[in-house]
């Protein structure tokens, strides 16, 4: 895992949202936040925080996308029933996200 004080992180932010943040800032907390979700095991919150950010990923600081996916799908998958989960990720078949979990894959 990253070695980010994720909670100092998280706490002061918000508040500096709140008092102006544009789009970019406000979906780069999401991804803070779900981090920090994550490192404390709370997996529903980080899922949810993930799934939100997961279209408008700009937090390379972090880690990189296929990274992000990677966690997105791991939080999802234990976290979210298989029904919302279809719902929400329509990760089954999609060579997309294959591609970036296995850069082998190849489609068939």
């Amino acid at each position: 895992m990253h070695n980010f004080d994720t909670r100092k992180i998280t706490y002061s932010l918000p508040s500096l949202i709140e008092q102006g943040g544009d789009w970019d800032r406000r979906n780069r907390l999401k991804v803070y936040e779900g981090l920090h979700f994550l490192t404390v095991r709370k997996f529903s919150e980080a899922a949810a925080l993930f799934l939100e950010g997961l279209a408008t990923f700009t937090s390379e600081e972090l880690f990189p996308y296929n990274t992000f996916i990677f966690y997105t799908a791991l939080v999802s998958i234990v976290s979210i029933d298989r029904v919302k989960l279809k719902e929400k990720v329509n990760f089954a078949f999609n060579d997309q996200f294959l591609t970036l979990i296995n850069p082998g894959h190849r489609r068939s």
